[in-house]
C-alpha cells in the first residue's frame, strides 16, 4: 500500500529508537498476496521491524481494513492507548513514544 510506503520508514526508525524499551513489541502485518513478496519488501528496503504475512486463512477471520496501515498501541497493562487508521507522519510516530 503506498501509505505504508511512506509510513514504514519512521516506524522502522522507531522500532531501531525504542526497541526493548519498557518491554515495546511491535509487529507489522502484510496485506501482500505472496508472503515471498512481502519479505522481498521488507529485506529490499533494509527493515528490521518484525513482520508477519496476512495468509488467506488469517484474513478469514481478519478482513482486510478499510483504511491502512492501521497503527495500534497497547500498553502494559493491555489497555489500547493508540488506534489510528491511515498513514502516520514521522512525527506522529516518534510521538508513540511518549505512550510507552
Amino acid at each position: 500500500c503506498p501509505f505504508c510506503a511512506l509510513q514504514s520508514p519512521a516506524m522502522d526508525k522507531f522500532w531501531k529508537a525504542h526497541k526493548g524499551r519498557n518491554g515495546l513489541q511491535m509487529l507489522a502485518l502484510s496485506i501482500d498476496k505472496k508472503p515471498e513478496a512481502a519479505l522481498a519488501y521488507l529485506k529490499g528496503h533494509g527493515y528490521s521491524f518484525p513482520s508477519a504475512w496476512a495468509s488467506p486463512e488469517w484474513r478469514k477471520t481478519f478482513p482486510k481494513p478499510k483504511g491502512l496501515p492501521i497503527t495500534l498501541l497497547v500498553n502494559r497493562q493491555q489497555t489500547l492507548v493508540l488506534a489510528e487508521k491511515g498513514q502516520m507522519f514521522a512525527e506522529d510516530v516518534e510521538a508513540i513514544g511518549q505512550l510507552i
